[in-house]
């Protein structure tokens, strides 16, 4: 007798039962996976609270306790009849189960990894291939659920599909009730979290969708669609109040606003007058497009119910006085419109901007005493509204604001550009509507911080200075992904002559007395005003200097907090010197010469003399000399290039002398050697290797994957198991293409190679280039741009060229390709060939090194592309590349290709600068977006281990072992 195969799943019930009561339905057959279809389905039907102990559900049946379902188990998981055999497919495996067991244990765990619930689900989804519809159904949609909670949504809403298509289909009516209307609901909130960034399409698909999900959802069967749908939103009026958020953004205001009604109504029903308050001003806004009268009264009617408001919950009452203060300018906007409101208007405007600048200084307040950080989500629900931070006068008068943040109407958006601007803002006290609010906040307040009750008090509030003061350092914090960092607000920012803070003490006497121009700013501003140079995105040359913009961001952007004002209590001291933007000065050709700037730091660097830097920088000295410079950051953001030129002079001496590696600062790069490294091992160690960047958000936004899916469709070969050009491990398992990550399917290039014949690697490269054009993925992709080429490619080749790295060698990782390294100096950063503890990854997970000279030279094809084999005599393998490189990537096995691309993708998101996501623009760089990406955080973690210059000493006793002066390496091994 054989028992059900996902006894699994009831340890996973059972593990649920103990925290939280849910539900159980009636099982009705007894295959295995309807229990576990249905569990996941239970996130999508809780009336959702941001606070996880305060979840309840709305449910016809009864709720369950653990002992309860202990009984309930053993009573539904019995064995399979005798004959039950012949009526389904073959149970899965004891390994496949284990397997599903991790995944569910990984996401639905105390301690939620969706990291490691993804592989997992994704390789239970193709060892369940072979059963029903409905339990593959299940199984799409978690892993949907497992990757909106990574960020992915347009990976989800492939997912969410296909559980649509299997549940719609035949065989699917056998899946739980609450499974449609739970993959709707995912896929509507997949779209929803694009925001504006949402194709048309996409919106009128998710407004779609939740409308069926809600519909799917009436407990009651109902003679029209609106009464389904009314009694389906009262079940979740949160996602009742996402689905008017979704057809305010289809242009369907009159529809929003009937639902944003409903949503209200339903909230007021669970006890719930906050959420209410905030759908009674959404209604008001939406009826704005096409009825200001009705407008203005549904905003002013919500205002009244603020009083009603009250709680604990102090994120939630924020949002509350946020959305008043949105709903006041809203309401401003739309009375300047109407002939004698304008006193009105102005009134309304002067209690918004009153109002939001208490909740900012409570809200700055409350940070600086009990700092708190949230993990990054995609917004698509009410409790994703704008907060205490995120909202101010001054951004409700930003068109990008009210569109991408608010999505407010289009007409109301151009009623608010041109009244408010215009209007005097005037302060009126006495205004009683949100004061409840305010005690509550204040009350609260008293209690956490147990020291002041100065709350939200009008004559009690913060001082101007100190407001000001934690505007700069804190007042967008809770947007900073990088709070947890022992550096939070620890690295001090030397100012330019561009900036507010140049003055004081931080300034030399000659920056005191003289006109001080760093002349890179002026460059710096006109490039991103033109999107040129370095702020054009499509131009590999310049996009892969780009290091020290980005660096300079994640120090000093708005949403930052790792910036501190105060020298005397910095612990770090970033110098923002940009070498490459000096060195091009707009022309991708630069000036070999060394800038004063570059020699000033040359003699701080090498001789700790500082006058030069006193006079061309006009910044004092003092804090160089506290440390000889240990604790200060300069960021080299070229290859070849640095503080001077290197000319000819390569290897060892370029990182010697003109990065100044082994001088004490941190210098932050994009690459040194296998033969520095190995030589220097702790002066390395003491500096940060950095990847290549790509500022082009094409390469993390969807955009060149979804064009290089239509290049491939349009010829024909949208997968591995129709090419020829593919793999033969590949083709055999191009079955499955349909099945895990976007990126990660068999692909139906075997190889994709893009690189020049240039450089100290040239005879490598002609031999590669040369076989490669012979082989079927050469003659194929001849014509591919790279971007799209990687994508589709399962190996990409990188060999060395004028120096040991490249940005192909990043690029290939961020497309999914497994880079095949053929440069014996090349290191990658994060990993064991530089950084040591078990923290790091191998190089052996993510990518194949090659011995170069096995294949330099080692021609298979000759001109006219016919087989000759002719292999290298200084070969030491040369049995091994008789085939060349071809051969040996066919004598892969393809569990070890999909080792390698998994880790492949894992290794992309630690290199990114950028998270991947759809809402990425185009050029993030240009657009100041905040670096969030793994790179970001990983440059974080390392420069917190080198405060205060404490990896210095041990470069500097390893200097004491080894004389420099006597370094001869003067270029690098392939």
């Amino acid at each position: 007798m054989n028992k059900i195969p996902t006894l699994s799943i009831a340890v996973l019930v059972l593990s649920w039962c103990r925290t939280s009561a849910f539900v159980l339905p009636t099982v009705s057959r007894h295959d295995g996976l309807e229990l576990f279809m249905m569990i996941p389905a239970v996130e999508h039907i809780l009336v959702e609270s941001q606070d996880a102990t305060k979840m309840t559900m709305e449910s016809s049946s009864v709720s369950i306790s653990y002992e309860y379902a202990q009984k309930w188990l053993s009573e539904n998981l019995l064995p399979l009849p005798a004959n039950a055999a012949e009526s389904i497919a073959a149970p899965p495996s004891n390994e496949e189960i284990q397997t599903l067991r991790n995944a569910f244990a990984a996401f639905y765990g105390a301690n939620r990894d969706a990291q490691a619930a993804e592989p997992l689900l994704t390789k239970s989804i193709q060892a369940w291939e072979r059963q029903a519809p409905d339990e593959r159904a299940g199984l799409y949609r978690v892993r949907g659920d497992c990757y909106m909670v990574l960020l992915k949504p347009l990976v989800a809403v492939q997912d969410y599909t296909t559980a649509i298509r299997l549940l719609q289909g035949p065989g699917g009516d056998k899946a739980d009730p609450s499974e449609l209307p739970a993959a709707f609901l995912g896929r509507a909130r997949a779209i929803r979290s694009l925001s504006t960034t949402a194709t048309r399409e996409q919106v009128l698909q998710a407004v779609n969708d939740y409308e069926s999900a809600l519909k799917l959802s009436a407990r009651e069967e109902w003679d029209t669609d609106q009464e389904l749908l009314e009694d389906g939103a009262r079940t979740n009026p949160y996602a009742t109040w996402e689905y008017g958020m979704a057809l305010r953004l289809a242009g369907k205001a009159q529809r929003a606003r009937d639902i944003h009604i409903l949503a209200s109504e339903y909230f007021e029903d669970i006890g719930d007058p906050a959420r209410s308050v905030i759908s009674a001003i959404d209604a008001g806004i939406d009826a704005s497009d096409y009825d200001v009268a009705a407008s203005i009264g549904l905003i002013q009617s919500a205002f009244k119910k603020i009083k009603l408001v009250e709680g604990k919950d102090i994120p939630l009452l924020q949002r509350v006085i946020a959305k008043e203060g949105e709903g006041r300018v809203a309401l401003a906007s739309l009375l300047w419109s109407q002939s004698g409101s304008r006193q009105e208007a102005e009134s309304q405007l002067g209690i918004a901007c009153e109002r939001l600048d208490q909740l900012e200084a409570d809200a700055i307040a409350r940070q600086k005493i009990n700092p708190k950080v949230f993990p990054p989500r995609l917004k698509f629900n009410i409790d994703d509204g704008v907060g205490a931070l995120d909202i101010s006068c001054s951004r409700l008068k930003n068109k990008e604001y009210l569109n991408e943040r608010l999505e407010w109407p289009k007409s109301l958006q151009q009623k608010t550009m041109m009244a408010v601007p215009t209007t005097t803002r005037r302060i009126r006290l006495g205004v009683l509507t949100s004061w409840i609010v305010l005690i509550f906040l204040q009350l609260s307040f008293f209690h956490e911080a147990n020291t002041s009750n100065r709350g939200l008090l009008l004559d009690d509030s913060p001082n101007q200075a100190e407001v000001n003061h934690h505007q700069r350092s804190i007042r967008s914090s809770s947007n900073c992904p990088f709070r947890n960092s022992s550096i939070y607000q620890s690295v001090y920012v030397y100012p330019s002559p561009l900036d507010a803070e140049w003055t004081g003490s931080i300034l030399s006497e000659e920056g005191k007395q003289n006109n001080i121009s760093w002349p890179w700013l002026a460059m710096d501003q006109r490039l991103k005003k033109e999107g040129k140079g370095h702020y054009d995105a499509n131009h590999n040359d310049f996009n892969q200097y780009t290091t020290e913009l980005l660096i300079r961001n994640i120090l000093t952007h708005p949403d930052s907090c790792l910036r501190t004002y105060d020298p005397e209590s910095a612990s770090l001291f970033y110098v923002p010197y940009l070498p490459s933007m000096e060195y091009h000065n707009g022309s991708l050709y630069g000036d070999y010469r060394t800038s004063e700037f570059g020699e000033a730091l040359l003699q701080a660097t090498t001789h700790s003399t500082y006058d030069l830097w006193e006079s061309t920088f006009g910044l004092t000295s003092k804090y160089w000399k506290r440390r000889n410079g240990s604790d200060h950051i300069l960021v080299m953001s070229e290859p070849l290039h640095g503080l001077n030129h290197p000319r000819s002079r390569r290897g060892n001496y370029h990182f010697i002398h003109s990065q100044k590696q082994l001088a004490p600062p941190i210098v932050v790069s994009i690459e040194l050697s296998t033969t520095f490294v190995e030589m220097y091992p702790n002066c390395a160690r003491k500096n940060i290797l950095m990847p290549y960047p790509n500022t082009d958000g094409k390469w993390f936004n969807g955009g060149y994957d979804n064009q290089a899916e239509e290049i491939f469709l349009a010829r024909r070969l949208p997968n591995a198991s129709n090419s020829k050009a593919a793999l033969i491990a590949e083709q055999q398992e191009g079955s499955l293409s349909e099945s895990g990550h976007y990126l990660n399917r068999p692909r139906p290039l075997g190889q994709f190679y893009s690189a020049g014949n240039h450089g100290t690697c040239k005879a490598l490269r002609q031999t590669l280039g040369r076989n490669y054009k012979c082989t079927e993925s050469g003659k194929f992709a001849a014509s591919l741009r790279y971007q799209h080429g990687y994508r589709k490619a399962t190996f990409c080749p990188c060999p060395g060229g004028d120096s040991p790295s490249a940005k192909r060698h990043y690029d290939a990782l961020h497309a999914g390709c497994i880079p095949i390294i053929l440069s014996y100096d090349f290191v990658w950063p994060f990993t064991t060939e530089i950084l040591s503890g078990r923290s790091w990854k191998n190089p052996s997970e993510f990518s194949i090194r090659l011995d170069a000279k096995d294949y330099e030279g080692s021609m298979v094809y000759d001109n006219q592309c016919r087989f000759v084999v002719r292999p290298n005599g200084n070969s030491t393998n040369s049995s091994k590349v008789m085939g060349g490189l071809q051969y040996f990537i066919e004598t892969i096995p393809n569990r070890e290709i999909q080792r390698l691309r998994q880790g492949a993708l894992d290794m992309s998101d630690r290199y990114a600068y950028y998270q991947r996501r759809p809402g990425l623009p185009d050029n993030p760089l240009r657009e100041n977006i905040l670096p969030d990406g793994g790179a970001a955080h990983m440059f974080v973690q390392l420069l917190s281990e080198r405060v205060n210059g404490q990896l210095w000493p041990a470069c500097q006793k390893e200097l004491r072992e080894r004389s420099p002066s006597l370094d001869k390496v003067l270029s690098f091994k392939c």
